[in-house]
């Protein structure tokens, strides 16, 4: 009961998630762009960037011309496919801390709370793998699957096929999904750990979101952090602008900035990589099923998430 933390009584009711199809949470963000210190050019894809003295210029093409654009600082905030990456760092996909995942809308599903709780679901027969439906509006939800990178290439799972066996045939799932109809195919993309640990600053260029790889290991939640790092990344800029100095040693505690809230998380994870699929099991379900981890998560870690997000302000440290 979050109401009975006297420290967030006046943030009881708040949500904690929110839940939209990524098409209409696209948009919103999209909507917010101010037109006026901002340019927008849909259908640009950017080929090549080039480092020239203390600047970039990026050469891309659009439907109807080649285009040229010359900028002091460079932030890819362009996913785990990153262009910005591939020409500033480097990306390699290492499967110890990558995970691929799927999602798939989903109308019908029964057995969704009266609150329209998520629900995350851990399937006894896909060690290192979690399951999960969230509910939405107008009877959908959003449905998806991932799992640990290693764990599928060492068994060699392909993990469309395992979504549709969980759905049909296990227990738990098979009597919700019997009266339900998928919206769509699943589409399926990779989910980059923080554990990785990639380098995310440089000379002239930051990396934010999924390009820095900054996913939470355990439960592969990623726009809160995503956002969070750009918030981190707007201070850093700001100052740089301030400064007229895009050197390196101006980002030098960014990486550490945008990793400081997941350290608890990183620790669990190597841990959890560490162990045997049977291991692994035992220990998710005697941790979830533990009174004193649900009392915690409860009366400690759910208020955190509120206070964190409508009353602590974020905190930048350039030293």
């Amino acid at each position: 009961d979050l109401t009975a933390n006297s420290k967030i009584d006046d943030l009881a009711g708040k949500p904690i998630f929110y839940i939209c199809r990524r098409a209409y949470f696209d948009k919103f963000l999209l909507d917010k762009i101010d037109h006026n210190i901002a340019g927008v050019r849909l259908g640009l894809r950017i080929e090549n960037i080039v480092r020239e003295k203390d600047h970039w210029v990026l050469y891309g093409k659009s439907k109807t011309a080649n285009v040229e654009i010359t900028t002091k600082m460079l932030v890819g905030a362009d996913g785990d496919h990153s262009t910005v990456l591939k020409f500033v760092g480097e990306r390699k996909v290492d499967r110890r801390y990558y995970a691929p995942g799927l999602r798939q809308y989903w109308k019908g599903v029964e057995g969704i709370h009266p609150k329209k709780l998520i629900e995350v679901y851990f399937p006894p027969k896909l060690p290192f793998a979690y399951f999960w439906i969230f509910p939405m509006a107008d009877n959908e939800v959003n449905v998806g699957m991932g799992m640990m990178g290693h764990y599928v290439a060492r068994k060699n799972i392909n993990l469309r096929d395992a979504l549709k066996e969980l759905i049909r045939e296990d227990a738990y799932l098979q009597p919700r999904f019997k009266n339900a109809a998928p919206l769509e195919t699943a589409k399926g993309w990779g989910i980059p750990m923080s554990t990785l640990q990639r380098v995310s600053h440089g000379d002239g260029w930051l990396l934010v979101g999924d390009a820095a790889s900054i996913v939470d290991p355990n439960s592969g939640e990623g726009i809160g952090n995503g956002m969070m790092s750009g918030y981190i990344a707007a201070y850093f800029i700001k100052r740089a602008l301030e400064q007229n100095n895009f050197a390196e040693n101006m980002f030098e505690t960014y990486d550490r900035e945008i990793h400081k809230s997941l350290k608890n998380e990183e620790f669990l994870h190597g841990i959890a990589n560490k162990l045997t699929p049977y291991l692994y099991s035992k220990g998710v379900n005697a941790l979830l099923s533990s009174r004193m981890y649900q009392k915690w998560f409860s009366q400690k870690a759910m208020p955190g998430w509120l206070v964190t997000a409508y009353q602590k302000p974020i905190q930048v440290n350039f030293k």
